[in-house]
């Protein structure tokens, strides 16, 4: 496998979250806004990575970390600015504890939005979820799709994403599939 160009990616995660959106999250949760080696950017960005290497360990991370692959998430941060990051993993690993589960599933959400304003080359989709579950994303008119159904009790609902940037979300509608 070759190695992904960490710096197109880090565009892309600067392009999708950007410091304000976080910042924003963390006030709304009553969280203080850390600014140092390991802030909400840098962390969430260095999980990101973990995960698209696949097995990749804490110290791993830490060694991107140290190497620049957060680019300038921390670049207001003094020991970033001197080069003096430790390359042991007791920060980042605390960092990661301290950080919010609601704040990921915010920033995660915010990226998968904006991901798909970026992605959809018309600027419209639609994308059906079927009992709280994503089963389709459709991005040509007439905007439809067809699964099977089990028996019993679904609800379904639409959300869509407009050429402006505006997402709409349909209220849910509740039905029966009888055997």
């Amino acid at each position: 496998m070759t190695s992904p160009d960490w710096s197109n990616l880090l565009d892309l995660y600067q392009a999708t979250v950007c410091r304000g959106v976080l910042e924003y999250l963390e006030q709304q949760m009553g969280r203080k806004t850390r600014r140092g080696v390991y802030g909400a950017a840098v962390v969430l960005w260095l999980m990101m990575l973990q995960r698209l290497q696949g097995r990749t360990t804490l110290a791993s991370a830490v060694q991107l970390r140290v190497h620049g692959a957060a680019g300038t998430l921390a670049a207001d941060c003094r020991r970033v600015r001197q080069g003096r990051i430790s390359s042991r993993t007791g920060g980042y690993c605390r960092a990661r504890q301290k950080l919010p589960a609601l704040l990921c599933q915010q920033v995660s959400q915010e990226m998968v939005e904006r991901l798909r304003a970026l992605l959809v080359p018309a600027g419209e989709a639609v994308t059906f979820v079927l009992d709280e579950r994503e089963v389709a994303t459709v991005t040509r008119s007439p905007f439809e799709h067809w699964w099977t159904l089990a028996p019993g009790m679904h609800t379904l609902q639409a959300r869509g994403w407009l050429a402006s940037g505006e997402t709409i979300t349909s209220e849910p509608v509740t039905f029966t599939v009888n055997p």
